[in-house]
């Protein structure tokens, strides 16, 4: 539903599970929450005290692990309608792909800034982010026939960036520009974090294409310190 500006409103269900989210919050969250319910444009910090109110209660119920899970989906789709009520909306007209919307959620930064920048630790000789530091997928990657530690790592540590979106409708064009942007800044950042975390090692850091791997995915390794040792 939108209006005769073009912005979006909440549908009737939507305004009840707004009233439902908002329950213990301040009466003033409360009263901006009723009159965006009611289809009214409201000022910009009124709608962004809805807005938090409304992210809050996402981060307490709209995850399982650290995907969105469908209560979570629902409150987004409040969200974006909450601020498109605001005097100066940030989010795109009703007319306007959602792919257009560049905001990102609290949940968001946080794991963008764990990808970014890792922390590195060792685990029987190989370098690895953290999240990914399972002693036992080391040990039984080292045991393979061809096994090693630039193997290992380049396997553990690679990421793909097509499974760090949760949905997308971007044409696939501009989904693979993004995204290989993305990635080369990710090369980068993780190039300066491992040389601070060990900084008498030497690494590679590469950036696969969609066309090389399954959408853009970064890749690091340990260079071994025998030059005629064979890399990941």
């Amino acid at each position: 539903m939108a209006d005769e500006q073009g912005r979006v409103t909440l549908t009737a269900a939507q305004s009840a599970r707004l009233v439902e989210l908002l329950a213990g919050e301040a009466a003033s969250v409360r009263e901006a929450a009723e009159r965006i319910g009611q289809g009214q444009v409201v000022p910009d910090a009124e709608a962004e005290s809805v807005r938090w109110a409304l992210e809050a209660a996402k981060l307490l119920d709209g995850y399982d692990g650290e995907k969105l899970n469908d209560r979570g989906r629902e409150i987004e789709g409040i969200i974006s309608v909450v601020m498109q009520r605001s005097q100066h909306p940030r989010f795109p007209a009703a007319e306007e792909p959602a792919y257009c919307y560049d905001g990102i959620s609290s949940a968001g930064l946080r794991r963008a800034a764990a990808l970014m920048w890792p922390r590195w630790v060792e685990v029987s000789g190989c370098v690895l982010r953290e999240e990914v530091a399972d002693a036992e997928a080391v040990a039984d990657w080292l045991a393979r026939p061809d096994g090693s530690v630039q193997e290992t790592e380049s396997v553990l540590n690679h990421v793909h960036l097509y499974r760090q979106v949760d949905y997308w409708d971007e044409p696939d064009e501009l989904l693979d520009e993004r995204l290989m942007d993305v990635a080369e800044r990710i090369a980068a950042a993780w190039s300066a974090s491992l040389r601070e975390a060990f900084p008498g090692r030497a690494f590679s850091v590469e950036v696969a294409s969609p066309e090389e791997d399954y959408g853009p995915t970064i890749y690091c390794w340990s260079l071994p310190a025998n030059p005629t040792e064979s890399g990941g």
